[in-house]
C-alpha cells in the first residue's frame, strides 16, 4: 500500500544493507554507513556541465563540514553513460558511490525521489532515513560552511511522499530486482573491480604530470646538491656505468642526508618526540595547496599541544618539508630523478607501498629504486625479503603506464591467483590503450623508441623470461623492511627475514 507520511526507511532498507558502496580504497557496506547526522544522495554525471560546475563546490562544502566534526556523508548516484565515465568522474569526488552496475537501484531511487534533472542532492536523516530536503543543492549553495547543519528546517523532514511513484513494497521489489539482475554476482563484482582499477589508473596517470611542471622542478632543484652528487659518482662509481652511478649516489643522499621517516610527528611547539596519535582532520586551505588528502593529529605528552601532520602529495613541497612515509619518499625521489635528467616512473603497489623505477641508459632497462630502503636494483625485496603477497604493481610516467608486477616476483602463478580485481585480458588492453593515448601527441621518433622499449620490456616481464637483477641476492638473504617502527612493520606483515622478524 502507499507509503505513509510518517513511515521511516532506514538506509539499509533504502539502499540494501548488503550493497557495497565504492570508496577510494575499497568498498563500504551500506550497513556500515553513519547512524547519525546527514546522508546525501548526489544524482550527477560527468557529461552534464551544471554537474561539473556544482561538484567542486559540493566537495569543498563536504570537506569543510566534515573537518568541523559534523557527520555528513554523500553517496554519488551516477547518470553517466558508461562505466569508464563513471569511474573517472568518481575519482574527482571525495565521497562514496553506488556501483555503476546497480542500474536497477539507481532507477528506483530516481523514481522514489522524483529526480527530474541533475545535479540533484537529496539530504536524508541518517538515523531515520527521512527526507530532510530534495533541494540539497540550494541548501549547500546557501550554507556551504554548514552553520545550520543538519538543516532540519530546510524542509519538513518526512519519508518520501506517497505520490512519489513508489511505495514500500515496490521499493522492496526494486531492490530485489537490483540484486538479482541478469548479470551474475560474479559479473557485478568484476565490473566494480574494473571501475576501481580504472579510477586508480587514471589517478596515477594524473599525478605524475606534476613532475613535468617547471616551477615544481625549480622548487626541487633548490634542495638537490647536483654537482656534489655527480662528483661522488665520479669518485666512486660502485661498479656501475657513469649515469647509473649518479642515480645510485642520488639514492644514498636522499636516504641518509635529505629525507626523514615519520612514525609519530614530533611536537611543533616544544620539539618533544613524545607524541601520541590523536585522530585525524580534514586539510585546511593551506594544506590543500600542498595536495594533502588527510591530516594526522598528534598530541604531545609534555606540553599537550596538538601537532598537525598533513600527508602531503605535492612533490615540490615535500622537498622542503623533507619528511613522511613511503608515499612521500617515493613521490619526492621520483621528482629528484627527473630533475637530474633521468626518465623515471612512479610505481604503485596495490598492497600498499610505492617506489621508483629509473631507465638505465647504461643497461638499456628499467631499474628498481626504493628510496625508503636505499635499495638499487633489488626487485625481489618485497616478495622474498618482506614476504609481501603482491597483486598489482603499476608504473606511471608522463608517457606510459605499465603493469610491472612480474618484475617483482618469481612466483607468478601464486601472484596471479590473487589478482581478482579485474580480468587480466581487460587490464592488459586498458593499460595499453591508456599508454597509446599518452604517446599520441609525441614526435614519431619518440613514439618509435618507446614502442621498441615496450616490446623489449614485455619480453623481460614474461615470467619464463625473468631477468636476474645485476646485484641479485638469494631470497633468504634479502632483509625484511627496515623503515618504520617495529610495531608498524609487524602490523603490516613486512618484517620478513632477519633479526627483527625473529624478535
Amino acid at each position: 500500500k502507499p507509503m505513509l507520511a510518517n513511515q521511516q526507511l532506514t538506509m539499509d532498507s533504502l539502499l540494501g544493507k548488503d550493497t557495497q558502496l565504492l570508496k577510494k580504497d575499497g568498498t563500504l557496506a551500506v550497513s556500515d554507513l553513519p547512524k547519525e547526522g546527514v546522508i546525501g544522495l548526489y544524482f550527477s554525471a560527468h557529461w552534464c556541465p551544471p554537474c561539473r560546475g556544482f561538484t567542486p563546490k559540493l566537495a569543498e562544502a563536504y570537506n569543510k563540514i566534515r573537518s568541523d566534526g559534523k557527520a555528513l556523508e554523500i553517496v554519488f548516484v551516477s547518470s553517466d553513460k558508461d562505466e569508464g565515465a563513471f569511474a573517472a568522474y568518481h575519482a574527482e569526488q571525495p565521497w562514496l558511490a553506488l556501483p555503476f552496475a546497480q542500474r536497477g537501484l539507481k532507477n528506483a531511487l530516481s523514481n522514489m525521489f522524483e529526480i527530474k534533472g541533475i545535479p540533484s542532492l537529496v539530504l536524508l536523516d541518517a538515523a531515520t532515513g527521512k527526507t530532510i530536503t530534495k533541494d540539497g543543492r540550494q541548501v549547500i549553495s546557501a550554507d556551504p560552511e554548514g552553520r545550520n547543519f543538519p538543516w532540519k528546517t530546510a524542509g519538513a523532514a518526512s519519508a518520501p511522499a506517497a505520490g512519489a511513484g513508489l511505495n514500500v513494497n515496490a521499493l522492496a521489489a526494486a531492490l530485489q530486482q537490483a540484486t538479482q539482475q541478469k548479470k551474475t554476482q560474479q559479473e557485478v563484482q568484476r565490473e566494480q573491480g574494473m571501475a576501481q582499477m580504472t579510477s586508480r589508473i587514471h589517478s596515477g596517470c594524473n599525478h605524475v604530470l606534476i613532475y613535468e611542471r617547471p616551477d615544481v622542478r625549480a622548487q626541487a632543484m633548490q634542495h638537490i646538491p647536483a654537482d656534489e652528487i655527480r662528483k661522488r659518482a665520479k669518485e666512486n662509481p660502485k661498479n656501475l656505468g657513469p649515469r647509473d652511478a649518479v642515480v645510485r649516489h642520488l639514492l644514498a643522499w636522499f636516504k641518509h642526508e635529505h629525507f626523514k621517516w615519520v612514525n609519530n610527528a614530533p611536537c611543533d611547539a616544544c620539539g618533544s618526540k613524545k607524541t601520541k596519535n590523536a585522530g585525524g582532520d580534514q586539510p585546511n586551505a593551506q594544506e590543500k595547496t600542498w595536495m594533502a588528502g588527510v591530516v594526522e593529529l598528534y598530541k604531545c605528552e609534555d606540553c599537550q599541544h596538538v601537532t598537525r601532520f598533513p600527508r602531503i602529495n605535492h612533490p615540490g613541497k615535500l622537498m622542503e618539508t623533507r619528511r613522511g612515509r613511503c608515499g612521500e619518499w617515493a613521490n619526492a625521489f621520483t621528482l629528484c630523478c627527473i630533475c637530474m635528467g633521468y626518465e623515471a616512473r612512479h610505481v604503485v603497489d596495490w598492497t600498499d607501498h610505492v617506489w621508483t623505477e629509473v631507465y638505465s641508459e647504461d643497461q638499456q632497462r628499467w631499474i628498481h629504486c626504493d628510496a625508503c630502503e636505499d635499495r638499487w636494483d633489488g626487485p625481489l625485496l618485497y616478495c622474498e625479503g618482506w614476504k609481501k603477497k603482491l597483486t598489482y604493481c603499476i608504473a606511471f610516467s608522463k608517457e606510459e603506464v605499465v603493469d610491472v608486477t612480474c618484475r617483482y616476483t618469481r612466483q607468478w602463478d601464486l601472484c596471479k591467483a590473487r589478482r581478482t580485481l579485474c580480468p587480466e585480458l581487460w587490464l592488459q588492453e586498458f593499460i595499453y590503450s591508456v599508454s597509446m593515448q599518452r604517446r599520441a601527441s609525441l614526435p614519431p621518433a619518440r613514439q618509435q623508441l618507446l614502442s621498441a622499449r615496450w616490446e623489449q620490456e614485455q619480453k623481460e616481464l614474461e615470467p619464463r623470461n625473468w631477468v636476474k637483477p645485476a646485484n641479485w641476492e638469494d631470497g633468504e638473504a634479502l632483509p625484511g623492511r627496515t623503515t618504520g617502527s617495529w610495531e608498524w612493520r609487524a602490523a603490516r606483515g613486512e618484517l620478513g627475514n632477519g633479526d627483527a622478524a625473529a624478535a
